[in-house]
């Protein structure tokens, strides 16, 4: 048996997606049980692991811990029998059946139907889907993740062709109007998904006939799982800030349309610092414990 006990207390929607589908394909390739607590996908996906998933771990005799990685590690693959796990994993590399695992996202009746009581007349295959994260809890690590300026959005948006309906996701609506208040929409329709739950949001992307990602383990899977027939799907060639000392290995797919998001200089962890020293000075109160840190 293998365990992840952390699960669904390790980060939100997104990370568990990741966590769950490495566990179970890893327990799948040792040919054992897999042991993870209640986590957010019981409620949203048809999982039907009732055969492979264990109530409580047991013969628990080893840890393996990813960190300071968080997207592909070759070592994780060699992760053994009775091992208890904690990490990220947000990479694609870890799957041997890609098709098994989107099965397992199979949503649930009750998240498609709240979706498409809303928004269901829309043709959401013709719809292009824009992510944005622009609430302030994503500020404490815009050192590490930066967010895109909508340059980068209009090239990707340009390289789809620029002529498909607009269909934005966004976890602060009122902040993407501000955002994309200029946008060069030439007159096609933009509709905001609104008045949702995080759950019934992701199948609505995958429901798109096209997604442009931000760099969000949420809008990642809306990436993922989108399996409309010939969806495309935009990233930002760089989904880390660049010079940060351990970006995340390969957590962007072969088959996705890689757009530019940040500029090399500009956007460099360095300058960015430079331009930035009040949330420098923060850290460094952090770690001296004269402030506490804004995420716990």
């Amino acid at each position: 048996m293998i365990s992840f006990s952390k699960l669904g207390n390790y980060g939100r929607l997104g990370n568990q997606l990741f966590q769950y589908a490495y566990l179970r394909t890893l327990a799948r390739r040792l040919g054992t049980k897999f042991y993870c607590p209640t986590w957010d996908g019981d409620a949203i996906f048809e999982l039907n692991d009732g055969d492979e998933r264990a109530v409580e771990p047991v013969g628990i005799t080893g840890f393996y811990d990813q960190d300071p990685q968080a997207g592909y590690s070759p070592e994780a693959l060699e992760v053994g029998d009775g091992a208890e796990i904690q990490g990220f994993f947000q990479s694609e590399k870890y799957y041997d059946d890609p098709a098994a695992v989107r099965s397992w996202y199979t949503f649930r009746e009750p998240i498609v139907a709240e979706a498409m009581d809303k928004y269901g007349l829309l043709p959401l295959a013709d719809f292009t889907s824009f992510s944005l994260r622009l609430d302030s809890d994503y500020e404490n690590i815009r050192e590490y993740l930066p967010r895109y300026p909508r340059s980068y959005y209009e090239r990707a948006d340009r390289r789809l062709g620029g002529t498909s309906p607009l269909l934005i996701f966004a976890d602060r609506p009122d902040l993407a109007r501000e955002y994309l208040a200029d946008y060069p929409t030439h007159g096609r329709e933009v509709v905001f998904a609104e008045g949702l739950s995080g759950p019934a949001q992701l199948y609505l992307m995958t429901r798109c006939g096209a997604n442009i990602l931000t760099n969000s383990t949420f809008a990642w899977w809306g990436g993922w799982l989108n399996s409309t027939p010939g969806a495309r799907i935009v990233a930002p060639s760089h989904w880390n800030r660049p010079g940060i000392p351990i970006p995340i290995r390969d957590i962007l797919c072969d088959s996705w349309i890689k757009v530019p998001g940040t500029v090399p200089v500009w956007d460099h962890l360095y300058f960015w610092r430079i331009r930035h020293p009040s949330i420098i000075v923060t850290k460094i109160q952090e770690k001296l414990g004269l402030r506490q840190a804004a995420w716990k």
